[in-house]
């Protein structure tokens, strides 16, 4: 069979220039400009379009111009939680979409939906619904997980409320969760709130690859959400003040105190004791175990001691599985000095030197059971280094007291 040149020619010019329409089309979305976006639609741009997974325009899994409709947040804005054209907009460009498209199911990807409730695209919910888009219990757990919008929320999760038939405790059958479990970890209380006017179980546990309690997930925490915020805390507060379990254990049967503790999270594991939670011995020198990975610091350990103290939970066996992890993480690494100075200090207040403690621990076989070899010289050298550091501030503290007022 003869080709024909000058046919195949001209399609191939008609063919790219489809696709630099495409590509046109791409870059007015990505630059906020509403009348150039809808010129090139207009135009025929390929709407239907699925590009590659990594290409110029998309990064983050978008693979149809409608995703990065949905995502949108272009370059006139830096910080991804604002976006480039505002709702109104977004549902203009979309009618224009669907109007010029015989199946508006083909604009759609499968993260069409996922980066609509993400993203806190509460007013697309019914627009992606009305083109068949299936909406299913999973997507109302996602639209409490608009961590780029996290003001959007409790909008978006009402806008898909109705397709779930109003069950706030539907879940992800991935991960167990529900909507309760991805607020608590973004520490989102307004949104937990909402939740429970809407009939939120206090007592579910996620059964899924993550087990937790809403008490633990505000410990597991969001990137978005920092260390011990004061939004960590005040969630945390509220739901002891309200009953909720802090003693269930979660992944691996830890405890949302232990798992606080662990992280380095002291604060809010001393909201959970307050509260009586259950209190292990070893739960001090898991603090001291996370200052040699940068998740605690010398003042956290004396803040749990402190509140151990408080709540008459410091007992021999506290003190000596302290200090046998005070050696332990010296062992480790020399620099962990500098942390281990006030800690020992910390510890010795309650009555036990650290080379009282190494006697006690090599007497017992504590030390040499122990993941790291404890030499004696270690031990001995260790010892002195503290006690003089302690020896030394506790003199100049004495003589701060007792010197006289300047006349």
């Amino acid at each position: 069979m003869k080709i024909n040149m000058k046919n195949l020619n001209t399609f191939n010019n008609c063919a790219k220039q489809h696709e630099a329409s495409t590509d046109k089309l791409m870059e007015t979305l990505h630059n906020g400009n509403l009348e150039d976006v809808l010129l090139f639609v207009e135009k025929g741009a390929d709407l239907t379009h699925e590009f590659e997974k990594k290409n110029k325009f998309f990064n983050s899994g978008y693979h149809k111009p409608l995703d990065y409709l949905m995502a949108n947040c272009g370059s006139k804005n830096k910080n991804h939680r604002k976006d480039t054209f505002t709702p109104k907009q977004r549902i203009q460009i979309f009618d224009a979409f669907v109007a010029k498209t015989p199946n508006p199911l083909d604009l759609t990807s499968d993260k069409t939906l996922n980066i609509a409730l993400t993203r806190g695209r509460a007013e697309m919910i019914s627009k992606l619904a009305n083109i068949n888009v299936k909406i299913e219990d999973r997507h109302f757990v996602d639209a409490a997980n608009s961590i780029y919008r996290p003001d959007k929320t409790i909008e978006t999760m009402e806008a898909v409320l109705p397709y779930v038939d109003y069950n706030v405790n539907v879940t992800n059958p991935y991960s167990g969760a529900n909507a309760g479990h991805i607020v608590a970890r973004h520490a989102h209380l307004e949104a937990f709130k909402w939740l429970e006017e809407h009939g939120l179980d206090k007592n579910v546990l996620a059964k899924g690859i993550y087990p937790s309690t809403y008490a633990y997930m505000v410990v597991s925490g969001s990137i978005h959400i920092e260390h011990d915020s004061t939004e960590r805390l005040e969630f945390a507060s509220y739901l002891t003040a309200n009953g909720y379990p802090i003693d269930t254990p979660g992944k691996e049967g830890i405890t949302p105190t232990e798992h606080a503790i662990n992280n380095g999270h002291v604060n809010i594991a001393c909201i959970y004791i307050d509260a009586e939670a259950k209190v292990k011995p070893e739960y001090l020198s898991n603090v001291i175990n996370a200052t040699h990975y940068d998740k605690a610091t010398a003042e956290d350990v004396v803040t749990l001691g402190e509140k151990l103290t408080e709540k008459d939970k410091m007992n021999k066996n506290t003190v000596m599985l302290a200090y046998r992890e005070l050696f332990h993480i010296i062992a480790m690494n020399n620099k962990n000095m500098k942390q281990a100075i006030p800690i020992a200090e910390h510890l010795s207040f309650k009555g036990i030197t650290p080379r009282e403690a190494a006697k006690w621990l090599q007497s017992n076989d504590t030390l040499e059971t122990s993941t790291v070899f404890f030499s004696p010289t270690f031990i001995a050298h260790t010892c002195d280094q503290l006690e003089q550091v302690i020896e030394r501030n506790k003199t100049s503290k004495t003589a701060q007291i007792t010197k006289p007022p300047t006349p």
